[in-house]
C-alpha cells in the first residue's frame, strides 16, 4: 500500500530495478479494467473506514458493543463488495457455492471463551470471511483482470488517483490499531492529531490478544490481497502505456549502463 502511495504521490521503486514516475497517473486515454467498479468499492471502503476510525476504545461494556457493531457491518460491507466487484464482469465464470465448513479447534475456543453472544457470532463471521479472503484472493483479482479493457480519460485517472491517495492516507490509524508502536511516515503523520494518535494506540493496545484483533487483521489482509493488489494491475498497465508513448515520441531507444553508474568522487586532498 506504501508502494503504490508514494508512487502516486512523488514517484516510486516498484521493485528494486523499476520506478513507476508519478506522470503515469496523469495519462489520457489509457486502457484499464472495470475502473468504475474499483471506484465504487473505494467509495464503499472510504465510508465504512471513516466510521470504524471515529470509534471509541472497546474498553467498557457499551463502548465494546459499538465497536463490535461497527466491525460487523465493516466485514458484511466488505464482503457484498467483493462481490459485486465479480458479479459485473462478462467473461467471469460463477464462483461455486462454498460448502460447509465445520469449525477450527482455534474457532471453537474462541467461541467458547467469549460465549454464545454477538462477539462470538463476529468472530466466526471475521474467521470465514478471513479464511475465504485467503482461498479466493487469486480468484477475484484474475478474474477481474480477465474483463474487457476500457479507455480512461485523465480526469477519471486523476479521479481515481486522488481517491486512491486519500484511502491510504485515511486508512494508516490500521496499522497503529495492529501494532501500537508503530510511528506513521513523517508526511502520514501530519494527518493526525496528538489526540487521535492516542486513541489509536489506546486502541491497539485494547485489541492486543484479543478476537477483536483478529477482525481487524482481516480488514487489513482485505485490503492488500484484494484492493492494492487490482491496483497493482493497474500500476502495471499505466507503466507499459507511458514507457510506449516514450518510444512513439522518442523513438527506439535504449539506456546505456554507462549512464546508470554512479561516477567516482573525485579525491581531494
Amino acid at each position: 500500500m506504501r508502494i503504490v502511495h508514494g508512487c502516486i504521490a512523488h514517484g516510486g521503486h516498484l521493485a528494486p530495478n523499476l520506478y513507476a514516475p508519478r506522470e503515469i497517473w496523469a495519462l489520457d486515454r489509457v486502457r484499464l479494467v472495470g475502473l468504475d467498479h474499483k471506484l465504487r468499492l473505494l467509495e464503499v471502503c472510504a465510508t465504512q473506514f471513516k466510521i470504524l476510525e471515529a470509534m471509541p476504545a472497546p474498553n467498557s461494556t457499551d463502548n465494546q458493543s459499538i465497536f463490535d457493531h461497527a466491525l460487523h457491518n465493516i466485514t458484511l460491507s466488505l464482503a457484498e463488495s467483493k462481490a459485486d466487484l465479480v458479479r459485473p464482469f462478462p467473461n467471469l465464470v460463477p464462483e461455486s457455492h462454498p460448502s460447509v465448513h465445520e469449525p477450527t479447534k482455534i474457532e471453537r475456543d474462541i467461541v467458547n471463551a467469549v460465549g454464545n453472544n454477538t462477539m462470538g457470532k463476529l468472530t466466526s463471521l471475521a474467521f470465514g470471511f478471513g479464511r475465504t479472503l485467503r482461498k479466493q484472493a487469486v480468484a477475484v483479482v484474475e478474474r477481474a483482470n480477465s474483463a474487457q479493457f476500457e479507455t480512461i480519460s485523465k480526469d477519471a485517472l486523476g479521479r481515481y488517483a486522488g481517491l486512491l491517495s486519500a484511502f491510504f492516507d485515511q486508512v494508516q490509524f490500521l496499522a497503529i490499531w495492529l501494532d501500537p508502536s508503530y510511528a506513521p511516515p513523517l508526511g502520514l503523520a501530519a494527518s493526525f492529531s496528538e489526540e487521535e494518535l492516542v486513541r489509536h494506540r489506546a486502541i491497539g493496545h485494547t485489541l492486543e490478544a484479543t478476537a477483536r484483533r483478529e477482525i481487524v487483521l482481516g480488514l487489513a489482509h482485505f485490503l492488500e490481497e484484494i484492493l492494492v493488489e487490482l491496483v497493482l494491475r493497474d500500476v502495471q498497465s499505466l507503466l507499459l502505456s507511458y514507457l510506449q508513448r516514450l518510444s512513439h515520441a522518442l523513438g527506439a531507444f535504449s539506456i546505456d549502463s554507462a549512464i546508470t553508474t554512479r561516477p567516482h568522487r573525485a579525491q581531494t586532498t
